[in-house]
């Protein structure tokens, strides 16, 4: 079977982005666990998910 696939908060992802800025893609995704690729695509998205406005849960 494979691996079940994982969604991410904007939040996450910003911690994801800060991380890797500080110690690179690979050691990113391995600490929260997604792939490199994703590591890198996030971090082209940074200014798009900084703009996202918090939407209320409930």
């Amino acid at each position: 079977m494979g691996k079940v696939r994982t969604s991410y908060t904007a939040k996450e992802k910003l911690a994801a982005i800060s991380y890797a800025e500080a110690h690179g893609n690979r050691a990113a995704g391995r600490k929260f666990g997604c792939n490199e690729a994703c590591v890198r695509l996030w971090r082209k998205l940074k200014p798009s998910l900084l703009r996202q406005k918090k939407k209320p849960t409930g």
